[in-house]
C-alpha cells in the first residue's frame, strides 16, 4: 500500500510540475496543475507517516477525515470545526477489550 502511495506522490507532483511550467497553457489548466502539485505534497505527508497512521484508532481517524472532507469544502469553517472534532475525540468513551471481573 505504501508503494502505491509513493507512485501517486509521484506522478502528481510530476504531472503538476510539468503542468505549471508549461508556457502556453489557459489559467484552469494551470489551476489544476497547482492542484495536483498540493495534493501530492499533501499525500507525500501521509505517505511519511504511513507506519504511524497504521497505529492510529478509529475514534481518532473519524472525526479527523469528516473534518478533513468538510474543510475541502468550506475552508472557512475551520475555526468551528477542529474545536469540534478535538471535543468529540476527548469526550468519546474510550471502550477496552478487556471484560470486568
Amino acid at each position: 500500500m505504501r508503494a502505491v502511495l509513493g507512485a501517486i506522490v509521484a506522478v502528481l507532483l510530476i504531472v503538476g510540475t510539468l503542468v505549471m511550467l508549461s508556457p502556453s497553457l489557459d489559467e484552469p489548466t494551470r489551476l489544476v496543475g497547482g492542484m495536483a502539485v498540493r495534493v501530492g505534497v499533501l499525500f507525500g505527508a501521509v505517505w511519511l507517516a504511513f507506519p504511524d497512521l497504521r497505529r492510529v484508532r478509529a475514534r481518532v481517524a473519524v472525526p479527523l477525515a469528516a473534518v478533513g472532507l468538510a474543510l475541502l469544502y468550506r475552508p472557512r469553517l475551520a475555526a468551528l470545526l477542529l474545536p469540534v472534532a478535538v471535543a468529540i475525540i476527548v469526550l468519546t468513551p474510550r471502550f477496552s477489550r478487556r471484560r470486568p471481573q
